[in-house]
Parts: C-alpha cells; sequence; structure tokens
C-alpha cells in the first residue's frame, strides 16, 4: 500500500506541475497570437495608407490631368 500512496502523492504533484506549465504556455500561445494580430492590423493599415497615398499622387498628377483633358475634348 505505500507504494500506491507515494505513487498517488507523485501524481498529483506532477497534475498540478501539468496544469501550471499548460496554463503558462496557453498564456504564451495567447500573448503571442495577440502580437501576430496587432501587427498584422498595423501592417494592413500602413499599406492601406501608403497604396491610398500612391493613388492620389497618380490621380493629381500633370499626365493623368492631361490625360482627362484630351478625354474631354473627344466627348
Amino acid at each position: 500500500m505505500s507504494r500506491k500512496t507515494r505513487k498517488r502523492r507523485k501524481t498529483n504533484t506532477s497534475r498540478k506541475t501539468r496544469k501550471k506549465y499548460q496554463a503558462s504556455v496557453q498564456q504564451t500561445f495567447c500573448v503571442k497570437e495577440r502580437l501576430k494580430k496587432y501587427s498584422k492590423d498595423a501592417g494592413n493599415l500602413l499599406f492601406t495608407l501608403v497604396i491610398s497615398e500612391v493613388i492620389s499622387a497618380v490621380f493629381h498628377s500633370e499626365a493623368v490631368a492631361s490625360i482627362f483633358a484630351s478625354i474631354k475634348e473627344f466627348l
């Protein structure tokens, strides 16, 4: 009987340790996922801003204005 008791104590201790380890690993992965999400959102925002600046620069250029003027004259 003493072996079973020792084994149970060891199992309970290892179970507690395992739960603590799983909780810490889960928290670590949650933080990593949040950071990935925020960095992805920030990247998308910066990409959108750059694209909008490029489009506005293209549409406000003189070449595009002359093309639109020639189309208006043609119509």
